[in-house]
């Protein structure tokens, strides 16, 4: 039940920070820039520019940080189905194994 909410939320959040407030808090950031501090264009740009980075860099650090406390929860522990679905899977055949059955049916052999 936890992993099903765990990924509605994050889910959710994606959707509302990156789609919505993607294209909304840097434009925000240019405006104000432009209108309370009198910048030129080109510097609103930079400052819109830099939002943009930072939010990255939020996403990145809590990225890292998630992954740091899903490794130190279970470190180093495979799934348990997985070992029962690799189990009994030899490779696939080499296309140029001389153990192939030939295509081409025998001249004795009829529909």
């Amino acid at each position: 039940h936890m992993r099903s909410f765990g990924t509605g939320l994050s889910q959710g959040t994606n959707n509302f920070l990156g789609f919505a407030m993607g294209p909304l808090l840097p434009q925000m950031v240019i405006d104000i820039v432009m209108s309370i501090f009198g910048a030129s264009k080109s510097d609103a740009l930079v400052a819109g520019f830099v939002t943009v980075l930072l939010g990255v860099a939020v996403s990145a650090a809590s990225t890292s940080l998630a992954l740091q406390a899903a490794s130190e929860k279970a470190p180093h522990s495979p799934r348990p189905g997985l070992a029962v679905i690799s189990e009994g899977i030899s490779e696939p055949p080499s296309p140029f194994s001389s153990s192939r059955q030939p295509l081409v049916r025998d001249s004795d052999d009829s529909p």
